[in-house]
Order: structure tokens, then C-alpha cells, then sequence
């Protein structure tokens, strides 16, 4: 008989939200002691600071922590709860993202640290994407509708969450909401 993965399910938002943590993308080990939810937009200025601040948490408790990655872009043409402009590509950045972590997922955290080591548009994102995963891979799972749910589930999550601002991070009894500036903050 085949051995049936085990399932790892966090709850956050106060108990309101549980993932399974293999069923999303994910920064870190699937079996870290620390999980917790951070949403964010690639086109984003206070996500980009906080991404730093993320990797300095990962300094920190290295294996032990890990980070349901969910990209909710904030343009409106796939956020219908995003509130203004300023945020040309982040429909499509979110979906190369996501196209990446399916194709690839040991490529995912790469991708990741790479969209937020510099403003990147999506013909870059895109052709750095192809280079890491294969360019026929990354072109059939783009071209599917999944990595497109995947946008609609993180922004229906948000939407439950409060909406508001990103970036969000969700942790079981508590959730931060806005730009964390400092490792020492999130640790």
C-alpha cells in the first residue's frame, strides 16, 4: 500500500484560516517548527522591506521557520479589492511567480529572492522564469489556467483577512499588517 504524505496544517489569523502547507508556495522546509503566511505584492516598496527583514528571520532560525509565499497582486485587472494604480504587471509578475513554484518549487525561493532584489517588469521576470524552470515547462503551465486560481485564491484569501494593506503577514493568534523594516521586529 503507498504511504499517504502526511499533511502539515497551519492555522493563522486567529484560527479564522488553515493551509496545508504542501499545498502552497513555500519558502523553507515543509516540516519547519515556524510557519506563517506572508502576502505580498512583487510591485510593492513596503513588501520589498520587508522581504529583507524576512531574510534576516531565515538567518536567524534557518530550518526551523518557513513561509507560505502568497503574491496578491494589488493591480484591479486580477484584485478586484486592490484600491488604486501604481501597480502595472503585478497580475502577471504573481502569475510567473506561481508558474515557477509549479513547475520548479526547489526554484521557487530563487525566483522569490530575485523578484524583490530589484523592480523587475514582466518581460524580465518572465525570461529569468524560462531560464530557471525551462522554457517549454514554464510556457505549458502558464499557458494553463492553474497558476491564474491560484492569483483568484490568494486575493479570496485576503479579502477574507481584511484586505488593507500588504504586506500582510499572518501568524496563528496575530497577523501584522504594512512594511516590517527590521529582522529583530520579526524574529
Amino acid at each position: 500500500v503507498p504511504e499517504v504524505p502526511q499533511r502539515k496544517v497551519v492555522s493563522v489569523a486567529g484560527n479564522r484560516v488553515s493551509l496545508d502547507v504542501k499545498q502552497w508556495p513555500l519558502l523553507g522546509n515543509a516540516d519547519a517548527r515556524y510557519v506563517f503566511v506572508e502576502m505580498f505584492d512583487y510591485t510593492c516598496p513596503h513588501c520589498r522591506n520587508t522581504h529583507f527583514a524576512v531574510k534576516g528571520a531565515f538567518e536567524h532560525f534557518g530550518n526551523d521557520l518557513a513561509i507560505i509565499a502568497l503574491p496578491v497582486p494589488l493591480e484591479q485587472s486580477c484584485n478586484d479589492a486592490a484600491s488604486g494604480g501604481g501597480h502595472a504587471g503585478a497580475c502577471e509578475l504573481s502569475r510567473i511567480a506561481i508558474t515557477v513554484w509549479r513547475v520548479k518549487p526547489s526554484k521557487f525561493k530563487e525566483f522569490h529572492d530575485w523578484m524583490f532584489d530589484s523592480t523587475r517588469v514582466p518581460s524580465t521576470a518572465r525570461a529569468h522564469a524560462e531560464k530557471l524552470v525551462g522554457a517549454q515547462e514554464f510556457k505549458k503551465e502558464y499557458d494553463s489556467k492553474i497558476p491564474a486560481e491560484y492569483i483568484k485564491r490568494h486575493v479570496a484569501l485576503y479579502k477574507r483577512v481584511g484586505q488593507g494593506s500588504v504586506p500582510k503577514l499572518l501568524f496563528p493568534n496575530s497577523t501584522i499588517n504594512g512594511e516590517v523594516n527590521s529582522k529583530e521586529t520579526l524574529c
